[in-house]
């Protein structure tokens, strides 16, 4: 980007250091961003999302963030071994408690794909979370300075050592990993909602409402429904604003993401086979 601006304009730039100037070089060359986003997304499904995350099919579509201005994908993936739609019809066979089934997903999903939905600031020595490493409001820790901005790194470059890689884990998702209402998630309830005030919208990602942001913390798993009325697994959870995320997916895609398991308790044979008769 930095040889194309002076090429194009004679401007000399340093866009990992100068914020101001990535800032202004993404918004005047969407082109060059969207060309970038739809190679590295290719190439994250080859490296990553397969060998890793086991997905043998999948598919995608991009969209843009209308008050945002910002692309991303979503994605529906089948993994090879059928997991985890073969361990829940296995817990439906065994006939599992809620509980129990929302245990075993929980534990699925850690092992395999290190999904959370804590913050990785860890507890002190009462067992309380370190809220001094958790940003505001909800906690005391000093904004991110730009020479350790985790978003101008790739994971090559972080040292490889646990202390460094758990640091760059923290930063990651103390800067992208929790949910900030906007008007692109927020919505004016079609029916009155008992305990918000007038006007007062509701997030459609379910992470609250516009004065009362964030979800019910939770020491373990539980599955429920979504507004939509599909189930969803919530794990153990914090913080309140933290998205449910792969660490795997996170450090290594270096922005936002989430990922949702399809839970069903049908027969994992007939669900390959609707598979391939799409």
């Amino acid at each position: 980007m930095e040889q194309y601006i002076l090429q194009t304009t004679g401007q000399e730039v340093n866009l990992a250091e100068d914020s101001n100037a990535r800032f202004e070089a993404v918004q005047e060359n969407t082109h060059v961003v969207v060309k970038y986003f739809d190679l590295h997304t290719h190439s994250y499904h080859e490296k990553v999302l397969k060998p890793v995350f086991g997905v043998c099919n999948y598919w995608y579509g991009y969209e843009s963030a209308k008050s945002l201005g910002q692309i991303h994908w979503h994605q529906l993936s089948w993994r090879e071994d059928r997991q985890p739609h073969q361990l829940l019809d296995e817990a439906h066979q065994d006939g599992c408690e809620d509980d129990e089934y929302a245990a075993r997903l929980s534990e699925w999903a850690n092992e395999n794909f290190a999904m959370t939905s804590m913050l990785p600031a860890g507890s002190d020595e009462e067992g309380e979370p370190r809220t001094d490493l958790w940003p505001p409001p909800e906690g005391t820790a000093h904004p991110i300075s730009d020479d350790r901005d985790p978003l101008v790194k790739m994971l090559m470059d972080i040292a490889v050592s646990q202390d460094a890689i758990l640091e760059d884990r923290l930063l990651l998702v103390t800067w992208v990993g929790l949910h900030s209402g906007s008007d692109y998630c927020l919505r004016t309830p079609h029916h009155p909602q008992q305990g918000l005030q007038p006007r007062e919208r509701v997030c459609r990602m379910e992470f609250g409402s516009e004065f009362r942001p964030g979800k019910k913390v939770r020491i373990g798993p539980e599955t429920m429904e979504d507004h939509n009325g599909a189930p969803r697994l919530e794990m153990a959870r914090d913080h309140p604003r933290m998205v449910q995320h792969s660490q795997y997916e996170m450090q290594s895609w270096r922005a936002n993401g989430n990922i949702s398991l399809i839970l069903s308790s049908s027969c994992p044979d007939i669900q390959a086979l609707m598979i391939l008769l799409r």
